[in-house]
């Protein structure tokens, strides 16, 4: 820029000689100009907010539409899990018998006489037809409203007969070894013959037509046996038709299954023949006229050869109790192998174990803990069985954490068992 040649004197005395200009504006006029001019340089900048206001809503909009979307979805799998479970519940009901509950039932056969259903009824159906609720799965009397209820409130099914529960009809007790002929899972079958000759000829039957492998078992049945009514009281014959057809392994095996399996039938001695003639001879005991049936004293484990197979109460052939004291320590302190387990938890305290005129009397050590599962019902029966073993006749529990488990009063003395393991 060229500098100018006037000096700052000489500037100010050239503009004292310019001529006076007077504005004849008004003041107010002056200043409403002014306004003018600066709303017009603001004014480029208000869309700025404007386009701040419109991002705010669209985005908005799209988080509305989204959490909808969510709460549709959350919806849909509520409704389909509902309907599931009142769909299964349908079928509970269906299979158990269920009754719906009175204040229902009277509605439901006023409905079915008439022939038509209550506007206010009709409406309230509408209403609820898209999505069943959750009560609806409670209108059954004792019905749980899940699958999981419906396992964990299921009853826990005993697997032993009694004496007591008529005369009706009776159970016969089958000895069936396991694949490695190591235990003997005795199998207790419901039978209408009542009388000693009928119950044999059940058994025969029984070896011919059960299918062993479905529990986990040894194919071991039928074998060529017959059986018949011993000469004295209390006496069974076991015939051996053709002795040839049998390996050292079945014979390793087949007396202790008949042990097992007469002993159950209430028989105290088996007599033995070859083809009719007295007496048999076996690899691993030699000639036999017969084996007298006392009380084995044994201790009792859990055996199960899979997940998939239920799991059976059975004998410790390897048992070295001389009381029961030491059959239930057995019992609780079994290392697992071979498919068997100890069958007393080994959180439960017995703080004794003692005989009183014929009875097995188990106290509990205050504080001890008992889960109302199905681990604790094999545990209970396993004792009970054991107890029979032993010869005594009943078992009385004291100081137990429950009162009740199962079938069983824990409050008052159980008797001992006539069958285990019962089947279908």
């Amino acid at each position: 820029m060229r500098r100018s040649n006037y000096s700052e004197q000489e500037i100010e005395e050239l503009l004292r000689n310019l001529p006076s200009v007077t504005d004849t504006r008004p003041k107010a006029d002056i200043y409403q100009n002014m306004q003018l001019a600066a709303d017009k340089r603001r004014s480029p900048i208000r869309w700025i907010p404007i386009a701040a206001c419109a991002a705010v809503i669209v985005l908005f909009s799209i988080l509305a539409a989204s959490f909808r979307m969510n709460l549709n979805s959350e919806h849909k799998v509520k409704v389909k899990d509902r309907n599931a479970v009142y769909q299964s519940n349908s079928e509970w009901d269906k299979k158990a018998g269920s009754t719906v509950k009175p204040e229902n039932a009277g509605k439901k056969e006023t409905e079915k006489e008439t022939g038509s259903t209550p506007p206010a009824a009709e409406d309230k159906k509408q209403e609820e037809a898209p999505a069943p609720s959750d009560d609806k799965a409670e209108t059954i009397e004792g019905k749980p409203g899940t699958e999981e209820n419906k396992v964990l409130n299921a009853p826990l099914k005993s697997s032993l007969a009694f004496s007591k529960e008529g005369e009706s009809h009776s159970y016969i007790t089958i000895s069936v070894p396991d694949p490695n002929l190591q235990y003997f899972i005795p199998l207790s079958f419901d039978t209408d013959k009542t009388d000693k000759q009928g119950q044999l000829e059940a058994v025969e039957e029984k070896m011919k037509s059960m299918n062993e492998e479905s529990y986990g078992l040894s194919n071991y049945y039928p074998l060529n046996l017959g059986f018949s009514l011993g000469n004295e009281e209390g006496t069974v014959n076991v015939d051996f038709a053709d002795k040839s057809s049998y390996n050292n392994s079945y014979e390793s095996g087949l007396l202790n299954a008949l042990e097992d399996t007469f002993r159950y039938l209430g028989y105290t001695k088996i007599t033995f023949s070859t083809e009719g003639k007295p007496g048999i001879e076996l690899s691993d005991t030699g000639a036999m006229q017969e084996a007298q049936l006392l009380p084995p004293k044994r201790s009792f484990l859990i055996y199960q050869s899979s997940p998939e197979h239920p799991k059976f109460i059975v004998p410790n052939v390897n048992s070295s109790a001389e009381t029961i004291q030491d059959a239930l320590k057995e019992m609780q302190n079994f290392e697992a192998n071979n498919s068997a387990a100890a069958s007393i938890p080994s959180d439960w305290k017995i703080e004794t174990a003692a005989e009183r005129d014929g009875v097995l009397v188990v106290t509990f050590s205050p504080g001890t803990l008992m889960a109302e599962n199905e681990n604790a019902l094999l545990a209970i029966e396993a004792i009970l069985l054991t107890a029979k073993d032993f010869g005594l006749k009943a078992v009385k529990f004291e100081n137990a954490p429950l009162e009740k488990l199962g079938r069983y009063d824990l409050t008052k003395e159980i008797e001992v068992p006539s069958a285990p393991n019962v089947v279908e």
